[in-house]
């Protein structure tokens, strides 16, 4: 007799546990895999004084990013990151002009986002792993110039 008047009870608290978890993940809390579940919005211009503004950018492992990049510049510029763990990223723009007659192959880079002249482009992925990784321009002589910049993980 005890077990079903305690029932209902107990049905009530794991519903209002079952609520409070969703109502956790959906006002950015923490997701089932340990990351962060809303999406981080960054936003970056690509200047033709070769710059990155802003030229650091500190982000969460496990948390998604939604990356634009305004290109203000009168030449193709581009968000180029080596090596860094994450999943989407890849390549958007494909291969474009560096310069000199020079072109190059994107697939070669964890991230590759060339952007024309006044336009906009947009790139979503997710760091995996903590660490520091350089962002830089692949136009001919932008990098050497300064155009580059660091993206922190933690």
């Amino acid at each position: 007799m005890r077990l079903k008047s305690a029932f209902p009870l107990v049905a009530a608290t794991m519903a209002l546990l079952a609520v409070a978890g969703l109502l956790a993940v959906a006002c950015g809390g923490t997701g089932l895999d340990g990351g962060d579940s809303e999406v981080r919005e960054v936003r970056i211009r690509a200047t033709d004084e070769l710059r990155f503004e802003p030229s650091e950018m500190r982000l969460r492992r496990g948390q998604s990013v939604r990356l634009m990049m305004e290109n203000m510049g009168d030449s193709v510029h581009d968000f180029t990151v080596d090596e860094m763990p994450m999943m989407g990223g890849g390549t958007q723009g494909g291969p474009h002009d560096m310069g000199d007659g020079m072109s190059m192959d994107a697939s070669q880079y964890a991230m590759h986002m060339a952007v024309e002249s006044h336009q906009d482009g947009l790139m979503e992925f997710t760091p995996t792993e903590a660490g520091s990784y350089t962002y830089y321009c692949t136009t001919n002589g932008h990098r050497e110039a300064g155009m580059e910049g660091t993206i922190i993980v933690e």
